[in-house]
């Protein structure tokens, strides 16, 4: 009797066995396999906040008949970009005569050389300042190599020496960027004095410009009767009809010959605006293509109730021609720091991946039980600070969400197939 029921147990114990063992390699087989990654602590994130702007031109003349006009040819028309020395209208001569002042067109060509020195000096400033910019770019690239080397080494990917190389790096390009800087503020001070001399002279010609044609309001034309301008401009309006009476006005047009006489304005929120400037930055825009981006510098703020206009200045030589009334998109980088940085693809994003919304990272647990230690997922929902290339600065949305810190296991490429309490199998 007791042998049979030895018989039994046994049979029972190794029944047992081979169902553990089967419940082992079926849950083994059908948990998700996750991909695990670890929290940058104490990192730099390199953000890219967006916004866009239009271009404007810094002078735009509006020109009213001081007589009454009797148009015979309207040669252009609005929204049109115009080179200098183009027809603009011909009037009937037969009908009405005007007179040509020689004198005022002389002293107005003389301030045009004075106008064109002005731009040359403006270019050499310009390039200057963009290999001041050229070397902040390299710098700052250098500082984001550096992050991610380190990031590599805290993970044991790279040695001491690639992360102290990376560091020697970006310190060499910290001091030739002083560097530019220093000699940007010794030409800054002769172009002003030049610019000064020059100015000067332009005052002293405009005095003598006094009383002659001004060409805001009258209409000048040649022998023939055609009226034309000596800049590239861009056609706001121009009348439709060919008799124009007194007061009426004729042309409005935007001076264009050069990016100088344009600049580009964008308006922000006032919360935007303290959110993305409060810090080191750097300013990119494009027209068409990402990949030609230029850098520029903010020229002026105007704050008002409730947002800033910004006012950007343009320097000639540009990968991407812009014109008036042209749209451009705006990219600020900028660097900070924050406690828990994760790879964006630890993040599920609630909505758009932007500073502001929450997103869900499961964190990977781990238990003992009888089939030996099992790892499963916590889900938390965590607020986005800032969004990078490759990273996201997260922040715990509630007090009881599990806090994330260097020691945290996080699943990497996730995905909304992953679900709280869900057991998982870590894979390399």
């Amino acid at each position: 009797m007791f042998d049979r029921i030895l018989k039994i147990f046994f049979i029972f114990l190794s029944i047992v066995i081979i169902i553990g063992f089967v419940f082992l390699a079926i849950r083994n087989y059908i948990m998700p396999e996750v991909t695990a990654t670890k929290p940058l602590e104490n990192s730099t994130l390199i953000k890219k906040d967006y916004f866009t702007g239009r271009v404007i031109s810094r002078e735009t003349i509006e020109v009213k008949a001081d007589r009454k006009l009797y148009i015979e040819e309207i040669n252009v028309k609005s929204s049109q970009i115009v080179e200098p020395g183009s027809k603009i209208i011909t009037l009937d001569m037969s009908r009405q005569s005007l007179n040509t002042d020689t004198e005022a067109v002389e002293l107005q060509n003389q301030i045009k050389l004075y106008e064109i020195e002005k731009l040359n000096l403006k270019s050499q400033m310009n390039n200057r300042e963009a290999s001041v910019q050229r070397a902040l770019e390299s710098y700052n690239k250098a500082k984001e190599e550096y992050e991610s080397t380190s990031y590599l080494y805290e993970n044991g990917i790279v040695t001491k020496e690639d992360l102290d190389s990376k560091n020697d790096s970006a310190e060499e390009l910290r001091k030739s960027y002083e560097r530019e800087v220093s000699s940007l503020k010794s030409e800054t001070e002769i172009y002003a004095m030049n610019l000064n001399r020059i100015d000067s002279e332009i005052n002293i010609l405009l005095g003598k410009l006094h009383g002659k044609v001004n060409e805001e309001n009258k209409i000048t034309v040649d022998s023939e009767g055609v009226y034309f301008l000596s800049d590239m401009v861009y056609i706001d309006y121009i009348i439709d009809k060919k008799i124009v009476e007194e007061g009426e006005t004729v042309i409005r047009y935007s001076i264009c010959n050069s990016n100088s006489d344009l600049y580009i304005e964008a308006y922000l929120d006032r919360d935007v605006y303290d959110d993305i400037f409060n810090k080191r930055y750097s300013v990119y825009f494009w027209k068409n293509d990402e990949r030609k981006k230029e850098s520029l510098n903010i020229q002026s703020v105007r704050s008002f109730p409730d947002h800033n206009e910004l006012i950007f200045s343009l320097r000639d030589e540009l990968r991407e021609k812009v014109y008036i009334s042209d749209v451009v998109r705006f990219m600020v980088q900028s660097e900070e720091n924050y406690e828990c940085v994760v790879q964006k693809t630890a993040v599920v994003p609630v909505g758009e991946m932007k500073s502001g919304n929450y997103c869900y990272i499961y964190t990977i647990e781990s238990e003992e039980s009888i089939l030996g230690q099992i790892n499963y997922l916590k889900q938390g929902e965590y607020k986005i600070l800032a969004v990078g290339d490759n990273t996201v600065a997260v922040e715990a949305s509630q007090t009881n969400t599990t806090r994330i810190d260097r020691n945290s296991i996080i699943a990497n490429y996730a995905s909304a197939v992953l679900e709280n309490e869900m057991r998982v199998r870590i894979i390399k």
